[in-house]
């Protein structure tokens, strides 16, 4: 699946889905689980374009502090949230381009400047978690179910900070991906709910 997804300042992600299954792993700056294995999903955001055309450093987008990333994964192609639900999901985040984490001056002394970088990850609005030091790396951050099962989207923000204001990051992929479980068919939902219902009956009747 070739999709457009919005993103703030004119960029849209080229996106990848492949239909996969796996086991999930957990490393920060590990080679990225998803790869080679088995899940109910993968959504990919590898390629950052601009009116169609390439955006960034070897295809990364360059998130500044005070102007945040935002764009969204869609998985409503996986059959989410009609035919299946999502039973776990994971986040996976490269980073790259890092070439220090100093704290220092540049311009012949004559400007402090401060290479170190934090940043935090904002999902639907509200949730946001923490990546205190962001380095050349995977970061592997794991999701609540319900930001995908409501609607199959997940909109997702990064901003990026440190105490001097001069903060920046490279985003070259973001990976959403999971496992699902079938949605019951609504006369599968009504028998299981008639039979409930009779087994009060007969609970009651020999009370």
């Amino acid at each position: 699946m070739l999709a457009n997804r919005g993103v703030r300042f004119g960029l849209v992600p080229m996106v990848v889905m492949t239909v996969v299954m796996a086991v999930a792993s957990e490393d920060v700056n590990a080679e990225p689980s998803w790869r080679g294995q088995e899940y109910g999903f993968v959504d990919e955001i590898d390629t950052w374009t601009c009116d169609g055309t390439p955006h960034g450093l070897n295809d990364a987008v360059l998130i500044l502090q005070g102007c945040p990333l935002v764009y969204e994964h869609d998985i409503t192609d996986a059959g989410v949230p009609n035919q299946y639900h999502v039973s776990e999901a994971w986040l996976e985040l490269d980073f790259t381009n890092d070439v220090t984490d100093a704290f220092g001056s540049i311009f012949c002394g004559l400007i402090r400047w401060d290479f170190r970088e934090s940043a935090r990850v904002g999902f639907d609005g509200d949730e946001w978690q923490e990546i205190t030091d962001v380095d050349n790396g995977f970061y592997e951050l794991v999701l609540d179910i319900d930001w995908l099962n409501d609607d199959g989207i997940l909109d997702v923000t990064i901003t990026v900070s440190n105490p001097l204001g001069t903060a920046t990051a490279w985003l070259d992929h973001s990976v959403l991906y999971g496992n699902l479980v079938a949605v019951p068919a609504p006369a599968a939902v009504l028998l299981g709910l008639l039979g409930l219902a009779a087994a009060g009956r007969k609970l009651r009747k020999h009370a």
